[in-house]
């Protein structure tokens, strides 16, 4: 009986804390609403913040409005004092120049260059001529590179497409693979550099354009260092129909008319053009102010004080996109990731007050 009563005894109480327990996440969860959660999200989501972009004006704005808040309720600044987390990030804008005949061309209008393929020594090459290499296929008795030295050559090829074909060209995977043997034989071959004839300098889609413009930005460390480090093969330069034919004029032809012989004849006509062409790219490194932003809340058991819960979210987003058509250019973000962000605010509030109002449990009794 008496255990029996004991064991009663201990299911009660252990009840009894439980609905305690209970009732203080209830009380303490409130303050995570519709309306405390409109009250964040509007303002990190809103046109002022600009997108919150990573080391740009809006980012710092958000990354400031979450250290207020954390301040606000109570919780420790952990970076010696403060709540920012420096992060060594750097970002490269690429600086890059082709001349044909001594005449500049335009980045992004006449050609482009993709960024990640530019190491952080660069680039630069001075041609006195170019061969001019078709579609670079060597396949079923059609040899584009048959009789060609291509060590030293600056080599000028079209990105896809084959001889007598009008099949528009798309960006399959077929596609990418056919360019990436061009690419490789190229390259084994010693070729000094390689202008692609890409229709998609000619029509360039505006996100194809902002990634272009955009700066890289990267964690600097000893291994990004190193990756950077690490030159392509070869220089590849895509170069749009405007440009190709200033090229070719060097040799009183075109694209059109080297297509149609080319499809006609059923051979090759790769061929060296006497034009000067001199390109280079660097990439210029520029310090990026960002930061994680951390608040702490010491615990008040004993023993679980000693481990560490981390509630977190990204409060960035990708700013502003300048080409966009119509009026609204601002990726405002609410929910990538301004609805996390809040909800990290609103948990860590909610922490907060269970912390300054709370009370010891292992005397709780029920009434």
């Amino acid at each position: 009986m008496k255990k029996q009563l004991l064991y009663s005894s201990f299911l009660l109480l252990i009840g009894c804390t439980a609905v305690a327990q209970n009732r203080d996440a209830i009380k303490f969860s409130q303050t995570i609403n519709k309306d405390n959660a409109y009250k964040h999200l509007s303002v990190l989501a809103s046109d002022e913040y600009e997108g919150r972009e990573t080391g740009k004006k809006g980012g710092w704005m958000a990354a400031e409005y979450i250290r207020n808040h954390f301040k606000s309720i109570g919780l420790k600044g952990p970076v010696a004092g403060d709540y920012f987390q420096p992060i060594n990030l750097v970002s490269y804008s690429l600086s890059q120049i082709v001349t044909v005949d001594g005449q500049p061309a335009e980045a992004l209008n006449d050609f482009f260059i993709m960024p990640k393929t530019v190491s952080a020594k660069g680039f630069a090459f001075n041609a006195n001529s170019i061969l001019f290499a078709g579609y670079g296929l060597t396949k079923d008795g059609y040899n584009d590179f048959a009789d060609q030295t291509l060590t030293g050559k600056v080599v000028m090829i079209f990105k896809s497409g084959e001889p007598g074909s009008t099949a528009p060209a798309t960006a399959s995977l077929r596609n990418s693979s056919a360019l990436n043997a061009k690419l490789k034989y190229l390259a084994e071959q010693n070729a000094q550099a390689v202008l692609l004839i890409d229709p998609l300098v000619d029509n360039m889609p505006d996100n194809v354009r902002g990634y272009l413009q955009s700066e890289e930005m990267v964690l600097k460390n000893k291994e990004t260092t190193d990756r950077m480090e690490v030159a392509q093969p070869m220089p590849v330069i895509s170069i749009g129909t405007a440009l190709a034919n200033k090229i070719l004029a060097g040799a009183g032809t075109s694209i059109e008319t080297l297509k149609k012989k080319i499809a006609d004849s059923g051979k090759p006509s790769s061929q060296e053009i006497k034009i000067s062409v001199c390109a280079s790219a660097s990439k210029v490194e520029n310090k990026v102010r960002a930061e994680n932003v951390l608040g702490f809340l010491e615990g008040s058991d004993p023993k679980l004080k000693r481990e560490v819960l981390v509630i977190t979210g990204h409060y960035d987003h990708i700013g502003i996109t300048p080409d966009a058509k119509g009026d609204d250019k601002i990726n405002n973000g609410a929910d990538d990731d301004g609805s996390g962000t809040t909800g990290v605010l609103l948990i860590a509030e909610a922490f907060a007050k269970a912390k300054k109002q709370a009370r010891d449990l292992k005397g709780a009794s029920c009434l």
